[in-house]
């Protein structure tokens, strides 16, 4: 009969710990915005780091990857602006005009 009991709580404990993995599997931590929003910020800071050491290069790496993720997340405002902070820079950079087909300003 003790035996029995033991198992039963067991089971009981077996189960439980099922339960909470396969809630911690299903249940999103972040949505796509917000995981969007924070790769954006992690590009714009990456951008300030190289504005601040005068790496030019990698300013226009992190803004084409900012614009990116605004483009994939639908965000148009900032959008607009990280694709004009590259364009910008392709200019000062000397990036050929097939690139960057003049835009007005």
């Amino acid at each position: 009969m003790t035996k029995n009991i033991w198992l039963v709580i067991a089971a009981l404990i077996v189960g439980i710990a099922i339960g909470l993995y396969a809630h911690r599997i299903t249940t999103p931590t972040a949505t796509y915005q917000e995981i969007g929003s924070q790769m954006a910020q992690d590009a714009i800071d990456r951008y300030h780091m190289a504005e601040r050491n005068g790496d030019r290069q990698q300013m226009y790496y992190q803004s084409g990857i900012a614009y990116n993720i605004y483009l994939q997340m639908k965000d148009e405002p900032n959008y607009r602006k990280w694709r004009d902070v590259e364009y910008k820079l392709s200019r000062v950079m000397g990036m050929p005009e097939f690139m960057y087909p003049k835009k007005d300003e």
